[in-house]
């Protein structure tokens, strides 16, 4: 059933389009697109996951527990999924409470607001206010800035060329005209919920409930994976480590493979599987982490 015929069968109410088929008349048939093996767009579903905070396996533990519990029960890497958490929290919070809080405001001031990932996500809150608040505060400051600024620091006895030369061997120094930014608060807040979760994974790994799920999970990516070696407190930590994520990598390696197989052009007939369409965002979420999140 297509066209008016699906949408009466919906909202009980004939919908009359310009240039739509006629009831009475069949739609034209388009024929199906067969996928290349070069079409990489493989969709990601994740189930929606909860934690019973009355159980007392998750209620007698520190929140962290429960968190990486939950984080578990995704794909990708717990520690980036709750660290995305976590800064999504943070810029929510921001908006709603604190883009008013005299301190809040001198430190993002102090830091020229946030890195370029984090003022991008900061948009995406769709705050209009905030946004304006928040960077005309910045503006005025680097205007202020560029305004005292003193011309002289550009005379110099080196010959142009060779002042660009030593500046370009120097990585380009900038400018002596704004001041020097702290660095980024979301990226501040981030960094202290690694660092949180990290530990409490390489604390709690030896718990059988945790351990479980870690097992069956698909392990940290890269990033993350350096950190929890770090910290493991025990010979036993560092193996179950190493062992969860040798096992995805290799069942990455196996659906790569396939994919290199498959463009071959004596494979040209043989379709990409979701798996393999998949592998190709999970290798990259494993090495780099996940998207946006560094």
């Amino acid at each position: 059933m297509g066209g008016a015929a699906e949408y009466i069968a919906v909202t009980g109410t004939p919908s009359l389009q310009i240039g739509a088929p006629s009831p009475h008349q069949p739609e034209p048939m388009t024929p199906p697109r067969k996928p290349l093996p070069s079409d990489y767009s493989g969709g990601r579903k994740v189930e929606r996951f909860e934690i019973d905070w009355s159980d007392p396996r998750f209620s007698s533990k520190e929140p962290t527990f429960a968190e990486l519990y939950e984080a578990l029960h995704n794909e990708e890497c717990p520690v980036c999924w709750l660290a995305a958490r976590t800064v999504r929290r943070y810029l929510r919070t921001y908006c709603e409470e604190n883009v008013t809080d005299v301190d809040v405001r001198q430190t993002l001031r102090d830091a020229n607001g946030y890195c370029n990932r984090h003022a991008h996500q900061l948009l995406e809150e769709m705050d209009t206010l905030a946004v304006s608040i928040t960077y005309a505060d910045i503006l005025k400051k680097l205007q202020k800035e560029l305004q005292s600024a003193d011309p002289g620091y550009a005379r110099s006895l080196m010959p142009a060329p060779l002042r660009r030369l030593w500046y370009e061997r120097r990585g380009h120094r900038e400018a002596p005209v704004f001041s020097i930014p702290e660095s980024c608060p979301a990226c501040r807040e981030q960094d202290r919920s690694e660092a949180r979760y990290v530990s409490a994974l390489t604390t709690y790994l030896h718990d059988p409930l945790l351990l479980d799920k870690y097992r069956a999970s698909n392990g940290l990516c890269l990033v993350h994976l350096r950190l929890a070696l770090g910290a493991a407190l025990d010979p036993d930590t560092v193996t179950v480590l190493a062992e969860v994520n040798l096992k995805a990598w290799e069942n990455l390696q196996v659906h790569l493979a396939e994919v290199i197989r498959k463009a071959d052009h004596l494979a040209s007939d043989e379709r990409l599987t979701e798996d393999e369409r998949k592998a190709l965002f999970d290798v990259v979420d494993r090495v780099v982490g996940r998207p946006k999140t560094r």
